[in-house]
């Protein structure tokens, strides 16, 4: 399982656009039927978290970022080189890491605490699963 961190080139806050916000958790979902395990989300301004576990051994991250951004490249998103990548340790705890990835924009001040955040989700098996 992978915690994922993918910026927008220069920090550019491209996913201030709601249209191009949507169109990046439409292809996080539209992965999540084929290619992924989606656990958790969140669209930032700046840069995108993801939760996530690849379903085919032969897939590989590195690949998966690769199509997800010339997916979203579509819509002119440029992103940084690369990516951040924690693969989880067996001991923390699969439903903590989302609520942390969820909170990403309480802590950044893009909204109040209580408040849903449009970009952003948990998925129902993860709130069951202990990592």
């Amino acid at each position: 399982m992978f915690h994922v961190r993918i910026g927008c080139l220069d920090r550019k806050p491209l996913f201030s656009n709601p249209k191009l916000a949507q169109a990046a958790v439409d292809a996080l979902r539209f992965y999540g039927q084929s290619r992924i395990n989606l656990f958790a989300y969140c669209i930032m301004p700046d840069h995108i978290h993801v939760l996530m576990a690849l379903r085919q051994e032969q897939d590989s991250l590195g690949r998966w970022v690769a199509d997800f951004k010339r997916w979203l490249g579509k819509f002119d998103v440029q992103f940084q080189p690369g990516f951040f990548e924690h693969v989880l340790r067996k001991q923390e705890k699969l439903a903590v890491v989302a609520r942390y990835i969820v909170g990403n924009p309480i802590r950044a001040g893009l909204m109040a605490p209580g408040k849903p955040w449009p970009w952003a989700g948990i998925m129902g098996d993860c709130e069951q699963g202990d990592g």
